[in-house]
């Protein structure tokens, strides 16, 4: 998952760690053990592993190796327009100690249909979770271009818009700098102080489709902002469309962690994480990706 949803992990962690209940005006309740789950699809390509472990109290450190769950029956299931089960895959753990499950094959993922996480955990019920796979999408034009940094308008790219069913699609854009040298930033975070390896991937919040502009030929067009630059060079841009899961989690998340006008509530107002999980906590979500590289050069008038 580092290459494509690195973000997304790191939040995970968060409710790995059991951070989990909501701030209470009146006291913390009492620690319950659950079972989390994590696991991501995406469109067009194989399932990937799905991780089952338990909480435990905020004020104690995780161990991957402690909190994992062995010996879970965990499934994937693809259903059909009135939920009936098509298809189901069972999963297991190649290590079984690291609680991490996957298909015996290789199994792709569907655009625009709906999948079900089914884990059974010893001696803590079942959990499960459902996902509706955005649509595919692409870069109309994939050739790598070069721009030089801050002039004109910022560079613009063109997509097939992608579809998703009662909504606007909904993105995540990751830049990820391909030749990071601390000699190499752009202004802004030249001055920015920031640590050198935590500007190597700069991610977005989630961008609504409805704000973007369509093309004659039915695409969309992504301006990128130089703002969200880091380095100069080659670049890689990263665009994700999310569902459901995944868009709740990031923004609720974001309110947790003080983000987005989090940090102005007071202690009985944050809301809890949405995680879509049922019988458990989590994260069983899907997106469809595409990518581009594009190579950026220094202005030679700054």
């Amino acid at each position: 998952m580092r290459p494509i949803f690195a973000w997304i992990s790191v939040l995970a962690a968060t409710v790995l760690a059991g951070v989990w209940s909501g701030c209470d005006a009146v006291g913390p309740p009492e620690f319950e053990e659950e079972i989390v789950v994590e696991g991501y699809l995406e469109a067009g390509k194989p399932i990937g592993y799905v991780t089952v472990s338990r909480t435990l109290p905020v004020n104690e450190a995780y161990d991957p190796a402690v909190q994992a769950v062995s010996g879970a029956s965990v499934r994937i299931e693809l259903l059909g327009a009135h939920g009936d089960v098509e298809a189901s895959w069972a999963l297991f753990a190649p290590e079984p100690a690291s609680g991490r499950y996957r298909t015996r094959e290789a199994v792709d993922v569907l655009p625009l249909r709906t999948y079900r996480l089914v884990v059974d955990a010893p001696g803590a019920g079942t959990v499960t979770s459902e996902t509706t796979v955005p649509a595919l999408f692409r870069f109309v034009d994939t050739e790598e271009r070069t721009f030089v940094y801050d002039t004109g308008e910022a560079p613009l790219f063109e997509i097939t818009e992608p579809f998703y069913p009662g909504r606007q699609s909904i993105f995540l854009i990751t830049t990820i700098a391909l030749e990071p040298d601390t000699a190499n930033t752009t202004p802004f975070y030249d001055a920015s102080g920031e640590d050198f390896f935590t500007l190597r991937e700069n991610v977005s919040p989630p961008l609504n489709g409805a704000n973007f502009d369509r093309t004659p030929s039915g695409g969309m067009h992504i301006r990128y902002p130089w703002i969200g630059l880091t380095f100069y060079g080659l670049n890689e841009m990263r665009i994700q469309a999310i569902d459901d899961n995944v868009f709740d989690f990031v923004r609720s998340n974001a309110v947790q962690q003080g983000d987005q006008g989090g940090s102005t509530l007071s202690p009985g107002e944050i809301p809890n994480v949405i995680d879509h999980v049922e019988g458990g906590r989590g994260l069983f979500g899907s997106f469809a990706s595409a990518s581009i590289r594009f190579r950026v050069l220094p202005n030679p008038d700054r």
